[in-house]
């Protein structure tokens, strides 16, 4: 699915709007997405909610996390299915079918790259560190033509 950046835009300011409704069910299903998706003898479990920054660092730097946050858009070896990643694993885990819009996905692309986000050392998403990744997916976005949710994640890499 191919975004101009006027599109984008639009739908993040969608997006912030829809998301104070669903944010903390779409953010605890994600998590578990993630946790099932990688397994939590990979990745471990998240810290919980009152865990102090140093803790949930400790858990964003290990290298099940810091693997998982590497191989997120890369196509699953040994899978039946070739365009198969993790990303769209924890999106079909999350989302129905119909509930699969550009605005879900932007958002479901938002939390798991703050959830293995090192810099990021909590694991409670306030509304401000989901509209300000929105907003900087909107921004790099410039005006580009953006390939997908792949192409915000891979530029987020790049800070």
């Amino acid at each position: 699915m191919k975004l101009q950046y006027r599109q984008f835009h639009y739908l993040s300011k969608q997006v912030r709007s829809e998301m104070r409704v669903k944010r903390a069910s779409y953010v605890r299903n994600i998590k578990n997405a993630i946790i099932n998706v990688f397994g939590s003898s990979s990745i471990g479990n998240f810290p919980g909610s009152k865990a102090m920054p140093e803790e949930v660092y400790m858990w964003k730097t290990s290298k099940g996390v810091s693997d998982a946050k590497q191989n997120l858009w890369k196509k699953l070896e040994n899978d039946g299915d070739d365009g198969d990643t993790y990303m769209n694993r924890i999106t079909n885990e999350v989302l129905k079918d119909d509930d699969r819009t550009a605005e879900n996905c932007a958002f479901i692309v938002a939390v798991v790259n703050l959830m293995l986000d090192s810099n990021i050392r909590t694991t409670v998403l306030t509304s401000e560190l989901l509209e300000r990744k929105l907003k900087e997916f909107s921004e790099k976005s410039n005006d580009e033509n953006v390939d997908d949710s792949q192409e915000l994640a891979n530029n987020d890499d790049e800070e």
